[in-house]
């Protein structure tokens, strides 16, 4: 049988190029012009409008729309808003990464994927309160901060955490103690004769 003429780093970044393309091409239009994120939308503005609720703020939810009547205010939350674009380009990031099972993979994606789907609750729940304490009008300044910079931070330091959880030091430093420093230092005997 021959080898593979592609090394394994080669064969995750062509896998990674190909998700990219399929999630620009189809999923990106799915997302902005079809229902396909309707039922996050309405999970997502129902969970916000009764938190909200809870916590005494004059709010009720119509559909995916999130109305304050107290200031005629009305939130639109639209497919973005739901965080599926970053639910999936977190996936695109870690399915092709080849020196993970498939198994530890979907374990990951499971742990990380409602993470993302809490964090956008959280952004769209906070986004009422702070546009109320700095005026009405900053709404939109208000809103492309929390949503441009407080997602990027949030995403990078998932990866950070996912990499060092499932893929990078962590899972080292456990193979190091299950099988002994001896280990370390017999490989490199065996190496270096």
């Amino acid at each position: 049988m021959r080898a593979s003429v592609l090394s394994p780093g080669l064969r995750s970044f062509i896998l990674f190029l190909l998700l990219l393309v399929i999630y620009l091409s189809a999923v990106e239009y799915l997302i902005q012009h079809t229902p396909f994120a309707l039922p996050l939308q309405l999970l997502e503005t129902n969970i916000v409008a009764s938190t909200q609720s809870a916590f005494g703020i004059s709010v009720y939810a119509s559909g995916y729309n999130l109305f304050y009547p107290g200031n005629t205010l009305q939130l639109v939350v639209g497919p973005l808003c739901t965080g599926i674009r970053e639910m999936f380009l977190f996936a695109i990031v870690i399915i092709p990464f080849g020196v993970m099972s498939i198994r530890k993979k979907a374990k990951s994606l499971l742990v990380f994927l409602p993470a993302i789907l809490v964090e956008n609750i959280l952004r769209l729940w906070v986004l009422y309160p702070l546009a109320s304490a700095h005026g009405f009008r900053m709404m939109g300044e208000v809103h492309d901060i929390i949503w441009t910079y407080g997602q990027i931070t949030f995403l990078l330091g998932l990866l950070f955490i996912w990499f060092y959880l499932f893929a990078g030091l962590r899972p080292v430093r456990r193979k190091v103690k299950e099988r002994g420093a001896g280990y370390q230092k017999n490989k490199r005997k065996k190496a270096q004769v």
